[in-house]
């Protein structure tokens, strides 16, 4: 898939966004809770491209970005692959509640002109290699046989060709309740976004349904009261600042207190906490102590 190559960095703190019709920050997230999201303009348009020519309702993304280093060698056994460059997705994409075969996804991923793709059964992992920026600019592979693969339709005697021509869909912005959704796939919205945040879903989550359903709460509203909520907070506590950025699980004292300096202090937000953790944390500390 030939075309731009811009890798933007987000912080998923400054809060969750609407990156195209289908596709919300959120569900790109490293799965451990890393407050930088790295996402490719061109995979994000790749996607919306198979969702369209698939002629899907939803899709799910099992896998996004990924945290270099520990985490992403944890999965990949690399310190940075393609996910880790924000250049990936493991999706399912799905009619209805059907899912759409992965064997289909592959060949109109290759007919779009994809260079990067994966079969994993019901889960495509796509790529925008293509584009350059990575150490190769073609594979195509079937990760439940480890076999390489030179033609989709060839693989899977899959004789239908796919193009996007004619398809054609200006995006400006907005939220998730801009385009249709059902309460099923909404309460599932909610319930993951809960799980990325929280690392729970939520008791109440019929209820903020029925508030974003009827206009009475919007999705960034919706999203910025979990992501601040006291929970939300000290999770992030834990495992970004702590975890991740010092390597280590901190005394439950030690998250209550961070927890009340950044409720306390206007001036730390979260970015700014990342950077100071990670320049000098005993500095940082001794300030407000």
């Amino acid at each position: 898939m030939k075309g731009a190559f811009m890798i933007n960095s987000y912080y998923f703190s400054d809060g969750d966004i609407q990156l195209s019709p289908h596709f919300m920050l959120h569900e790109f997230q490293s799965r451990n809770g890393c407050d930088e999201v790295l996402i490719d303009d061109a995979l994000i348009d790749l996607l919306e491209k198979v969702f369209r020519v698939s002629d899907a309702s939803s899709a799910t993304v099992n896998d996004g970005y990924r945290e270099p280093g520990a985490y992403c060698r944890s999965i990949s056994g690399l310190d940075k692959d393609a996910h880790a460059y924000g250049m990936a997705a493991d999706i399912v994409f799905y009619s209805d509640n059907d899912v759409i075969p992965g064997s289909i996804i592959c060949c109109i991923a290759q007919d779009l002109g994809c260079e990067g793709i994966g079969y994993m059964g019901n889960a495509v992992h796509l790529d925008t290699r293509g584009n350059g920026g990575y150490k190769n600019n073609h594979w195509y592979g079937d990760e439940i046989l480890s076999r390489t693969v030179s033609d989709w339709h060839d693989y899977f005697a899959i004789n239908e060709h796919f193009s996007d021509i004619g398809n054609s869909l200006i995006f400006e912005g907005g939220n998730i309740m801009n385009r249709a959704i059902s309460p099923e796939q909404l309460k599932y919205e909610v319930n993951r976004y809960a799980l990325t945040v929280l690392g729970r879903e939520i008791g109440d989550a019929d209820t903020y349904v029925e508030l974003l359903s009827t206009g009475q709460l919007d999705w960034y509203e919706f999203t910025k009261r979990l992501q601040e909520s006291e929970e939300a907070v000290k999770r992030w506590i834990k495992y970004t600042l702590f975890a991740d950025i010092l390597g280590r699980i901190p005394a439950q004292s030690e998250i209550n207190w961070w927890y009340a300096q950044y409720v306390l202090h206007y001036e730390l937000n979260k970015s700014l906490m990342c950077r100071r953790f990670a320049e000098n944390y005993e500095a940082f500390r001794d300030e407000y102590i």
